[in-house]
């Protein structure tokens, strides 16, 4: 297990004061951080302060073993009203194993590798999420602290061959994941020198689809197609289509009105037709031979065939 200290408070009158972090029980330790009164930088009337790796609003050292030696020293000329903070470590039991791997078979669970004193440096470990009774799996971050080389991985597993939906990394902006089926799998990976306080996500089953899949085959005369359904906005990695296909021996065509359009770049939603012709409202109809961008609400597509594929991608 190793250590991790956050200093809470820092107020150090001048550069004669110090606080110094050893990797170890004694001085002859190498050092973890060096800190005195000019490492605080005023910026907007807000203290900030830096370590070596981070940028945040605390400081925060983290041992590579199971020992840290703090060293306090004021000069004799003026005072600062101090430091606070709190350290924290965790046993090796806590830390995920990659020669044993998780499967969780409940309706809707977490995933956590948030331990006191950080996650395990060298880390490798899978979750395998299968509710047996799951159409898909939704899974969303309810707290995510990783150190920038470290990852989460999700990776469809339902198919034959094995999908990577989204890997996000210390710096990245997180977002909720949607399954294709009901098999998947998290992947987290440390490396062997930073760390940080860790994940906690949280999954649950799902018998219809929060956004839209990757294919969707519709054959019914009438139908409605979403980009998402309760969740307030699509998800950013859709790469979603729509294959219809009328029943030719009824229908010699397909109408197509989009009701709702609010799709900034660089997403595009396109209308792959045979022949289609392509209709915005109160436009002469005119025929296109080749697929069909959709730029606004109102837009109108209609098919010379039964049959239209439509595609979705949220990246462009």
């Amino acid at each position: 297990p190793h250590i991790m200290v956050i200093v809470e408070a820092f107020d150090f009158a001048d550069a004669d004061d110090s606080l110094v972090f050893y990797d170890g029980d004694s001085v002859n330790a190498p050092v973890l951080h060096y800190y005195t009164g000019e490492n605080a930088i005023v910026n907007d009337d807000t203290l900030l302060f830096y370590d070596n790796y981070f940028e945040r609003d605390e400081i925060m050292i983290q041992s590579t073993g199971n020992a840290v030696l703090v060293v306090f020293t004021s000069g004799d000329c003026f005072r600062g009203l101090g430091f606070s903070l709190t350290y924290e470590s965790s046993q090796t039991a806590s830390f995920c194993d990659a020669e044993f791997e998780q499967t969780l078979t409940l309706e809707t669970g977490l995933v956590s590798q948030r331990q006191k004193g950080g996650y395990r440096d060298s880390s490798d470990c899978f979750f395998f999420i299968t509710p047996p009774s799951a159409t898909l799996v939704y899974v969303e971050f309810l707290q995510f602290d990783l150190a920038s080389e470290d990852f989460v991985e999700f990776i469809d597993e339902t198919g034959t061959t094995s999908v990577i939906l989204a890997t996000f990394h210390g710096n990245d902006d997180t977002f909720p994941v949607q399954s294709i089926g009901n098999r998947l799998v998290v992947h987290f990976v440390s490396n062997e020198s930073l760390y940080d306080k860790g994940f906690i996500l949280r999954y649950q089953s799902l018998e219809e689809p929060l956004f839209c899949l990757p294919l969707s085959s519709l054959n019914e005369a009438t139908g409605t197609i979403r980009s998402h359904q309760s969740t307030d906005e699509y998800s950013s990695i859709s790469d979603c289509s729509w294959a219809i296909q009328a029943n030719a021996e009824e229908f010699d065509s397909i109408y197509l009105y989009f009701s709702t359009f609010d799709v900034p770049p660089p997403a595009t939603l396109v209308v792959s037709p045979n022949n289609a012709i392509a209709v915005k409202k109160s436009e002469t109809t005119k025929a296109l031979d080749e697929p069909v961008l959709i730029t606004e609400t109102n837009q109108i597509v209609i098919s010379d065939s039964p049959s239209l594929f439509i595609n979705f991608d949220a990246a462009g």
